[in-house]
């Protein structure tokens, strides 16, 4: 697109420069217990980032079983339109927030309800569960996945 200067001349319209990671990548944190997913823009596409964390807190634990709470966290910058939590080491018997099923490399896979699939840019839904096993002791870091459009 070109502009018309004062007096008639045409200079050429500068296209936005993009910044951002390498290979349009998000950096991840090693440290962090969350696997995100990520779609990679194409060229000339707006970057879109799709990711989330989940943090898992555990509450009361007796002989055989435990209370635990997980927060899901968009943490991209795009809204999901669903996610899933897989929790390795977690045999869920009770589930609120999420609908539980056996994960077919062990422990559970959580995924969203219908009413709190829809998370924005920055905001978190949370679910709990009752599990049985020893819990906190055997817990793995869950795995996080983004679902968008």
């Amino acid at each position: 697109m070109a502009s018309h200067a004062a007096g008639g001349a045409t200079t050429p319209a500068t296209a936005p420069t993009e910044t951002g990671p390498v290979g349009g990548h998000a950096a991840v944190d090693p440290g962090a217990d969350t696997t995100t997913g990520g779609a990679d823009a194409g060229p000339g596409d707006p970057p879109t980032d799709a990711s989330c964390a989940a943090h898992p807190v555990f509450g009361s634990s007796w002989p055989g079983g435990f209370q635990m709470e997980v927060t899901v966290t968009n943490t991209g910058t795009v809204p999901l339109t669903g996610w899933s939590v897989h929790l390795p080491a977690v045999n869920a018997d009770q589930v609120w927030g999420g609908i539980a099923e056996p994960h077919p490399d062990g422990g559970t896979l959580i995924t969203n309800t219908p009413w709190n699939g829809a998370v924005a840019p920055g905001t978190s839904v949370s679910l709990g569960l009752i599990g049985s096993g020893s819990g906190p002791t055997d817990a793995r870091p869950p795995v996080c996945a983004p679902l968008t459009g």
